[in-house]
């Protein structure tokens, strides 16, 4: 069986034994699909159509056994399809049949805190996860004493996220978490691989770095394009973080 057929005889067994036995308070399992319109999902989907669709009709074939067997969808089930909505002109689409049998809800990153920074609690979560991913490493300095190089200048990281963000005026760029930790992971790398001490200046340069390398293909969008064509966002970028100097090239480069 393949991951729905499975993931349905298990919302049956997870079913059984919440109701008959007790043995679980978990109600139901669900199927989560990351990345959902990588795939030509309409075609992967299949007769899956008409399950979806709900009603007495939540019914698919298992077309590979003989004689062919009938598979009938519980009203517990659910499929969690998540997709970045930012790369849907260099994905598979998804049609309007298909789309309709979801609810549609729309993550955006958190809010920026009072001063329109990133929050702090996010910026930690962001510090433990690019440790984690850390590789061992036989220099002097360690990733803790990376990390901590870099937490003594976290104020101009989370100033700068927050930036990006702009949560007002409609002209912010969608950057998330998962941004975040790959700059910070970059940073820490060289850190750890080049022995740095750092200074405020020596960090802004190191940071200006990490978002060349890591996130500037990300914020190279339609949308990001629209920001930058219409609002002040180069102008306000050079005028907070001067020393940013490769990142606004990049930014300018890319609206031109």
């Amino acid at each position: 069986p393949g991951a729905v057929t499975k993931a349905v005889f298990d919302c049956y067994a997870t079913m059984h034994k919440h109701e008959d036995t007790k043995e679980t308070e978990q109600q139901a399992t669900w199927l989560l699909i990351d990345e959902i319109n990588r795939a030509e999902i309409d075609r992967a989907f299949g007769s899956l159509f008409t399950a979806l669709s709900g009603g007495k009709e939540r019914q698919f074939s298992l077309d590979y056994l003989t004689p062919t067997q009938t598979v009938t969808v519980p009203a517990r089930f659910r499929i969690i399809g998540a997709l970045n909505s930012f790369d849907t002109s260099f994905v598979n689409s998804m049609s309007a049949a298909l789309r309709r049998r979801f609810a549609r809800v729309v993550v955006l990153p958190p809010d920026n805190d009072g001063t329109g920074s990133m929050p702090r609690a996010e910026y930690d979560i962001a510090l433990a996860k690019a440790k984690a991913i850390m590789p061992p490493s036989s220099s002097a300095v360690t990733v803790d004493e990376a990390a901590t190089r870099v937490e003594e200048h976290e104020a101009i990281f989370r100033a700068l996220f927050g930036f990006f963000r702009r949560s007002t005026g409609g002209n912010d760029l969608m950057i998330g978490t998962a941004q975040a930790i790959d700059a910070l992971a970059y940073m820490l790398t060289r850190i750890v691989l080049s022995e740095l001490t750092l200074n405020t200046d020596e960090f802004s340069d190191l940071l200006d770095e990490a978002i060349v390398t890591r996130l500037s293909n990300s914020l190279e969008s339609d949308h990001t394009r629209a920001v930058l064509e219409t609002g002040d966002f180069l102008k306000s970028l050079a005028d907070s973080f001067p020393r940013l100097k490769r990142t606004h090239g990049r930014l300018t480069v890319f609206k031109d």
